[in-house]
């Protein structure tokens, strides 16, 4: 079998790592086609890539396609009017995120929406499914059409294919145009309810597990018998883990003293915890102030896309490590990463998937629920996913944060 990838850039194969080795392994032909994204640097998105170049099964390229013919233009409108409007849906669990959206909106489609009829009007699946296939009768863009074509993929797999303007999308169009079989990858937790929606209805949805199918039928009028439960193989790799340094090792690395216990803080992005130095500032002050945890410091890992933040922070009990963030998505990085979390006595944070990766690391998981960082919290669907998987303590304030670090 032959599968074609397509990435918006190359940062979202760390989704795809494993499965492409295993097809891979297994006599499959796999190719990416992507583009080097904005962040993380050229050096990291191609580490992400290159294990499967060094395959024989495997490839990619760089040479992902915008749609350049005269219909762009309309459809990107289309395309941000209905990534606005889904939002107003009455099955949206995160409505307060449209204003995210709002801001490439058509005014008039912005006003119609937020109107009672409006409202009533999107919220009825059969307009997704009418504005579908009024998409799906769009022709693809002939030179994504034709570099589809020459690789003649059995299978196509479009990601994170929700998110605005993602090109990913034209590529899934072009597949479906061809006859080949399509495949929808949701990236990450956070994308059904915090991104845009499906502008065409592939053959298959992946997504992680239940939780997330339940997600897609109600808030984009997915067809449940389109949804496959896969698990999150971003995941894959901390599965099988296991400490290579000691504990005195990695703290004299990490700048912190090995003698005395630390609290992770599990860095988030910029969008869900806007600056975080004050809030470590305050925790820092928090766990001085309680006789039981005196002595414990605070480590922060910061979010990959919010390390510039840190770059002048100074707290005598705080330890900023790695001092503007990393990604941990290749071998050495994911390692040091692990070992953040094995040590540590708890991990604290707002609202990030690092707490997945704490919870499969056995680590308890705190997060301070309160009006701070209400927005990127309660507001959001997804932290509902963290609270239902009873794996993390929450807390209202910082005082609670140090006694609940002392137990």
């Amino acid at each position: 079998m032959r599968v074609l990838i397509a990435l918006d850039h190359s940062g979202f194969f760390r989704h795809f790592d494993t499965v492409a080795a295993s097809l891979c392994d297994r006599g499959h032909r796999v190719s990416v086609t992507t583009r080097l994204g904005p962040r993380g640097g050229e050096e990291y998105q191609r580490d992400l890539l290159e294990p499967l170049a060094r395959h024989p099964n495997g490839a990619y390229d760089v040479e992902l396609r915008k749609r350049s013919d005269s219909l762009r233009g309309r459809l990107r409108t289309a395309r941000e009017a209905t990534d606005y409007s889904v939002y107003f849906r009455r099955q949206h669990n995160s409505p307060l995120q449209a204003d995210r959206r709002g801001e490439r909106c058509p005014p008039l489609v912005r006003r119609l929406v937020r109107t009672r009829a409006g409202r009533a009007l999107v919220s009825r699946d059969a307009v997704l499914r009418l504005y579908r296939r009024w998409q799906a009768g769009v022709p693809a863009d002939p030179a994504i059409a034709d570099q589809v074509a020459a690789q003649a993929p059995d299978v196509l797999v479009a990601c994170p294919f929700i998110s605005p303007l993602c090109w990913d999308f034209e590529y899934l169009r072009a597949a479906q145009g061809l006859g080949i079989s399509t495949v929808a990858a949701v990236a990450s937790w956070d994308n059904l309810s915090t991104k845009g929606t499906f502008h065409l209805m592939p053959d298959s949805v992946l997504v992680w597990n239940q939780s997330l199918a339940d997600e897609a039928t109600a808030i984009h009028a997915v067809p449940p018998e389109r949804l496959v439960l896969t698990g999150g193989p971003k995941f894959d790799h901390y599965f099988g883990l296991a400490p290579s340094v000691s504990r005195e090792e990695f703290c004299a690395h990490a700048g912190i003293d090995p003698r005395r216990p630390y609290l992770l803080h599990l860095g988030s992005s910029e969008k869900v915890a806007g600056d975080e130095t004050g809030f470590a500032r305050d925790l820092a002050d928090a766990l001085r102030a309680n006789p039981r945890t005196a002595d414990v410091q605070v480590l922060v890992r910061p979010h990959p896309v919010n390390g510039p933040i840190w770059r002048d922070f100074d707290h005598d009990a705080v330890t900023v490590y790695p001092p503007v963030g990393a990604r941990p998505d290749v071998e050495g990085a994911r390692e040091d990463y692990f070992h953040s979390l094995h040590y540590a006595v708890a991990a604290l944070g707002v609202n990030t998937s690092a707490f997945l990766e704490a919870a499969i690391a056995d680590l308890a998981c705190l997060s301070v629920v309160s009006e701070r960082h209400r927005e990127g919290q309660v507001d959001r669907g997804h932290f509902q996913h963290l609270l239902a998987g009873r794996f993390i303590e929450t807390v209202p304030d910082l005082d609670s944060a140090a006694r609940a670090v002392a137990q």
